[in-house]
């Protein structure tokens, strides 16, 4: 949660009555960037940065696939805000609600 506040995601306070909050509109948490920040690690290794790799075998070791596949998660996790969760989990909740009723 520190690193959520540090990262101003959330907003924690202390005492009584304290707790935590959004520092931002759910529109304006993107899923990818929260996740990026909370783990401090964009690419599993060096060679998956493009801007920062050093790796002079990056071309050749054979993890090109992996390096995609890991860039493809990201970019679906961009498309998506805690706006888009928070309305899935409400439509679900009232699925779920009404097959509850027909049992």
């Amino acid at each position: 949660m520190h690193n959520l506040a540090r990262g101003g995601f959330i907003k924690s306070h202390r005492g009584k009555g304290g707790g935590i909050e959004l520092a931002r509109k759910h529109a304006k948490v993107n899923i990818d960037e929260a996740v990026r920040y909370k783990l401090r690690c964009t690419r599993a290794v060096e060679c998956f940065d493009w801007e920062r790799n050093r790796s002079v075998i990056a071309n050749f070791c054979g993890l090109t696939e992996a390096r995609a596949a890991c860039d493809n998660f990201s970019a679906t996790l961009d498309r998506y805000t805690l706006a888009d969760l928070l309305e899935r989990r409400a439509r679900l909740a009232t699925i779920l609600a009404t097959a509850s009723n027909r049992e």
